[in-house]
């Protein structure tokens, strides 16, 4: 009879320990999450400090802004529906852009007299650097967190609370 007590209270501290640990990679993943989601936000001040600072933009310079407005307003509405693949899509085309932002610029003398604009784009491509390790450490997190999830010592564990059942889908990075 104590054995089978034994073995009931192991196997209950089996499913408290793998449900602690695997809430602890879930929280983990959303935590890295929100913090990409505000450097995201942050970035898109940026663009928008960007455009008020200098007002006189030749319009090949407010056609790639306003690209990059179009891209960060869809990436938002695709967030709201949840589909954060599409989200994440539009946010790495606002990558590809804000790397060519200094060549885009460099090339009015106008835009570089003015001081403020400069700061900026100086702080639009720190955001972009913090945003791609943010963004390796959000993909690293899912990965742990499905493989912890997916383990056969969890697996039951998982499937058993509805916390577990959502799916985080990895960033795809590109250059």
């Amino acid at each position: 009879m104590s054995f089978f007590i034994f073995l009931v209270a192991l196997i209950v501290l089996y499913f408290i320990i793998s449900y602690r640990h695997l809430i602890k990679y879930h929280n983990q993943v959303n935590s890295i999450y929100k913090t990409l989601s505000n450097a995201i936000d942050h970035r898109f001040s940026l663009f928008e400090d960007l455009i008020n600072k200098s007002s006189t933009i030749i319009s090949h310079e407010e056609t790639f802004i306003n690209d990059i407005i179009q891209l960060r307003l869809q990436a938002q509405k695709f967030k709201q529906n949840n589909d954060l693949r599409a989200s994440f899509s539009c946010e790495e085309k606002i990558s590809k852009l804000a790397k060519k932002i200094n060549l885009l610029f460099e090339e009015f003398s106008l835009l570089n007299k003015i001081l403020e604009s400069q700061n900026i784009q100086e702080n639009i491509l720190k955001e972009e650097i913090f945003l791609l390790e943010l963004k390796n450490k959000y993909n690293e997190s899912v990965i742990q967190y499905n493989k912890k999830r997916s383990s056969s010592w969890n697996y039951i564990t998982s499937h058993l609370f509805d916390v577990f059942s959502i799916h985080h889908d990895i960033w795809i990075i590109t250059d």
